[in-house]
């Protein structure tokens, strides 16, 4: 977890706004929203620390925790362990039917 995230049993405002931002990237299918969060969390955390945890180079890290990275998916997941959070994925809500397309009438052709 990011340094002083939780003071006395509570979890640090900042966080939780960042972990806000995080969910709504996901939610949206933003990758750039989700890696801005996400780097922001790392470097709350340590960037080196966050780093050495995972096992990957700090350049690396910061490289593909940019808002234009393209990390692999096991970076993403092990930051996101590595910072105490995880990912839950859930259904989607049901969409709402579409409505069949109305079947076109030919145009007549005007008489010449």
């Amino acid at each position: 977890m990011p340094r002083s995230a939780v003071k006395n049993g509570s979890v640090d405002a900042d966080l939780k706004k960042l972990v806000a931002h995080l969910n709504a990237g996901f939610s949206a299918g933003d990758i750039g929203h989700v890696l801005s969060a996400l780097g922001e969390l790392a470097r709350q955390h340590g960037m080196s620390r966050l780093a050495r945890e995972m096992e990957v180079s700090r350049e690396s890290l910061y490289s593909s925790l940019s808002s234009d990275g393209n990390p692999y998916l096991t970076t993403v997941v092990k930051a996101l362990g590595s910072l105490g959070l995880s990912v839950k994925v859930s259904p989607r809500r049901e969409p709402k039917p579409r409505r069949a397309p109305e079947a076109s009438t030919p145009r007549r052709q005007p008489r010449s």
